[in-house]
């Protein structure tokens, strides 16, 4: 079967995809936390939490490319492109 040729992918892909927003809620958190305790204002929580998402989320999105056998030069090359 198909499915049986793809299962540590399939496996893989899920796990990332479990992960993401977990990562995300702590990543806010600690920002949050950061923040406060050296005084930033809460624009500027905001925008860094704006910008870590924004990088979590292309990591992520090249962490299931790389287990699916995208070659990194490929992607870089379509994301280019856009």
């Amino acid at each position: 079967m198909v499915i049986e040729s793809y299962f540590l992918q399939i496996i893989l892909s899920a796990v990332v995809i479990l992960l993401l927003p977990i990562t995300r809620y702590i990543a806010r958190k600690l920002v949050s936390k950061y923040g406060r305790l050296i005084h930033m204002p809460d624009a500027r929580i905001m925008q860094v939490k704006h910008i870590i998402m924004i990088l979590l989320n292309i990591i992520f999105i090249f962490t299931i490319a790389m287990i699916w056998g995208v070659d990194p030069n490929n992607l870089l090359l379509g994301l280019s492109s856009v």
